[in-house]
């Protein structure tokens, strides 16, 4: 091949370099920039690495590509230059004989010919007019890659259900402001009453920052554990009865306790409402004292049938022997029962029964002797009452507010869970409950009846446990604004009490 004609060759092959060369950086970009922005409105974020790698990665293959695609052959330089230049085949009958070992004088002759007019060629510029139609290769790239760059990352995090915001109404506020006062002047105990009282005005200065209702329903929960916390720390009731109801023959004793300080469970009426705590209390001395009275009638009759003053000891010393050694001995939570009354009162009747199994009663009958052991049974049995009377009501207490905060702020019973460790439920409900079945609504709270009522914002016929809250809500901001005589508001919260709890007991 003539020297002319490698130097036109040259030139062919830096402009295919070239091709090569701006089709990988415009492709690459191209890359770059899809890539980036479909990942950005995915909202998918990478590093900054992985993009370079992607853009010098296909820069590199598309422009190997483009160099090989734009560089012409021997056979195709030729026939352009014979074209563009008019020289009338003369390059590609040259290049068609320059495979010719021993070539002959015309051969030679064509190939010198064929030089000197590549001579004049090569000082020329070569015709690139095809390649504008290539120009919208790197105007693409540069949009593409100035977009990707350009567009926000849309950060489409899936975080499931969005939690609704929390702002505490009015009415909630003013509602638990009420259950607070009802605490406050209650019969419970400054034991009881002071951490309660600080944990339901924690509770408020909480949810005046809460945001969420996730976060509200948490601080709710919480407080009323705590306050399942604090009374059942207070009372001890279920921890005599966990001391001494294995034994068989103080069951009975252990039953009676229980049964006496959650007396009012077999109501199975929920207190919904204070007034309800108040009745309960009231019956409370009577109805506990019945539970107790149970258990002291199997005492009497363990000695009843006793014919001497030593085997009415006998049986008696047994008993409280017995009742020592699960309550105090062999209790491993004894020390903790300090000094409570319903302790001590077992204390002191163990103490009576020992005494008088052990007393002289020389001329004394054994009539005389047992109305002796029958007066310490019963003042036993007062005390214990007494005591369990307290329990009682902080069992109550403990209920309402637990209750008061599920209705106020819309919690049903598998939230705010058991209340077990203060007054389990031995019994559980009554099987053949009430004539009317009731209905629930927001809290699982039942109601006093499933009477259909009209929603106004679906006009489709609900439960009126559906609505309450709301009809509630709207009434209370009334008799709170002053608007109703104190008379009619007493008669529509005890209405609207009857409603949520049901239809209780005529009075």
């Amino acid at each position: 091949m003539t020297g002319n004609f490698r130097t036109v060759k040259k030139k062919f092959i830096i402009i295919a370099a070239v091709v090569g060369a701006v089709a990988g950086i415009c492709l690459g970009l191209l890359a770059t920039g899809a890539v980036l922005l479909a990942l950005k409105l995915s909202g998918i974020e990478l590093h900054w690495a992985i993009y370079v790698a992607i853009g010098v990665g296909v820069a590199l293959l598309s422009g190997a590509a483009a160099f090989f695609i734009a560089l012409p052959s021997d056979k195709r330089i030729a026939k352009k230059l014979d074209r563009d230049f008019a020289l009338g085949e003369k390059v590609q009958t040259m290049v068609a004989y320059s495979a010719a070992e021993n070539p002959d004088e015309m051969v030679l002759l064509q190939r010198e010919q064929a030089d000197e007019a590549l001579g004049a060629v090569a000082k020329k510029r070569i015709k690139l007019g095809g390649l504008w139609k290539f120009v919208f290769i790197p105007v693409l790239a540069a949009a593409m890659f100035v977009a990707g760059m350009v567009v926000p990352l849309d950060k489409q995090v899936d975080v499931g259900p969005q939690d609704p915001p929390y702002d505490i109404t009015e009415t909630q506020r003013t509602a638990l402001l009420s259950l607070i006062a009802d605490v406050e002047g209650s019969e419970l105990t400054e034991t009881v009453k002071t951490p309660v009282l600080a944990v339901l005005n924690d509770l408020l200065g909480k949810l005046e920052t809460t945001e969420t209702q996730t976060e509200m329903k948490a601080e709710v929960i919480s407080a009323v554990k705590a306050i399942d916390g604090h009374v059942s720390m207070i009372n001890n009731y279920l921890g005599v009865y966990s001391a001494i109801a294995a034994e068989e023959t103080l069951k009975t004793l252990a039953d009676a306790v229980v049964d006496g300080a959650a007396f009012y469970k077999a109501s199975g009426t929920d207190i919904q409402a204070m007034e309800t705590v108040t009745q309960f209390y009231k019956n409370a001395p009577q109805e506990i004292f019945d539970c107790i009275t149970v258990w002291a009638d199997e005492v009497k009759a363990l000695y009843g049938e006793a014919t001497t003053i030593s085997e009415t000891g006998r049986i008696i010393r047994n008993y409280a022997n017995t009742l020592y050694a699960k309550l105090i001995t062999d209790n491993t939570a004894a020390p903790d029962m300090g000094d409570s009354a319903l302790y001590d009162a077992l204390r002191t009747f163990i103490s009576d029964m020992i005494k008088l199994s052990s007393s002289s009663q020389d001329g004394v009958g054994v009539a005389i002797f047992r109305a002796e052991v029958d007066k310490a049974v019963d003042k036993a049995v007062s005390a214990v009452t007494s005591d369990l009377c307290v329990q009682s009501y902080n069992c109550m207490m403990d209920d309402y507010v637990r209750n008061s905060l599920a209705k106020i702020f819309g919690l049903t019973r598998g939230e705010i869970g058991s209340n077990e460790s203060v007054v389990p439920d031995f019994g559980g409900d009554d099987d053949d409950g009430p004539t009317h079945s009731g209905g629930f609504g927001p809290g699982d709270v039942e109601f006093g009846s499933d009477d259909l009522v009209l929603n106004p914002d679906t006009l489709e016929k609900v439960p009126y446990g559906q609505l309450i809250n709301q009809y509630n809500a709207a009434i209370q901001e009334r008799i709170n604004a002053g608007d109703t005589p104190e008379e009619l508001a007493k008669y529509i919260r005890s209405y609207f009490d009857k409603l949520y709890g049901g239809l209780g007991e005529d009075e």
